[in-house]
């Protein structure tokens, strides 16, 4: 029979390597790069089909259930930084779970917001956090918060058709249909392969 403490260290050691099936426990900088990669591997395609509109299969599934597993051990590891904030706010919402995606982004913009010099990379992870923060909030019908949401991810990177489609999309909810689709319009001017902006711009029109 195995004493406690070798047991304990078992398990350890086990759910540091994440074969435990839960949470990795990441101690070193070299184990968080490793992880990093196995995430992303995990979850890149299936958040690829989830952003195009695209049915996620039960596999799909598995791997952004496993990837979140690493992303969150990677933010025990480092929570101030935004990036596995963000990734599981990607993830929990591919999966169905938007009250725990909008606290994810929620925390995203806690840290980012807090920037006295943010980088440029800094300034896009934002903005999309308030894009997706947006789209939450459309679909349980709070469309001023939204639309204030919109409004930041639109200040912070004015020429993103996603930003200008999620005001849009408001708007629709606001019934200003013919402010929407004049926006709609231009969007669709430049990005004419926009395809949230044609389906909303069909909707309009129908």
């Amino acid at each position: 029979m195995l004493r406690p403490s070798i047991l304990l260290a078992i398990l350890l050691v086990g759910c540091q390597s994440g074969e435990s099936g839960g949470v990795p426990i990441i101690r070193t900088a070299e184990h968080y790069n490793q992880t990093v990669k196995e995430a992303e591997q995990l979850s890149r395609a299936p958040l690829t089909k989830y952003e195009r509109g695209e049915t996620l299969t039960e596999g799909d599934k598995e791997s952004l259930k496993k990837a979140r597993l690493l992303f969150q051990g990677m933010r025990d590891y480092s929570p101030v930084l935004p990036n596995s904030h963000f990734a599981l706010g990607k993830i929990t919402r591919a999966l169905g779970d938007d009250t725990a995606a909008f606290e994810h982004f929620q925390q995203v913009v806690t840290l980012l917001a807090a920037l006295k010099e943010p980088k440029d990379l800094d300034t896009t992870l934002l903005a999309e956090a308030h894009g997706e923060l947006s789209r939450i909030l459309i679909l349980n019908g709070e469309v001023q918060s939204a639309g204030e949401q919109a409004d930041y991810a639109r200040q912070l990177r004015p020429d993103d058709p996603r930003y200008q489609v999620d005001q849009a999309s408001v708007l629709i909810q606001a019934k200003r249909e013919r402010e929407a689709k004049q926006l709609l319009e231009r969007v669709l001017s430049s990005f004419p392969g926009d395809a949230r902006a044609k389906s909303l711009y069909k909707l309009l029109a129908d």
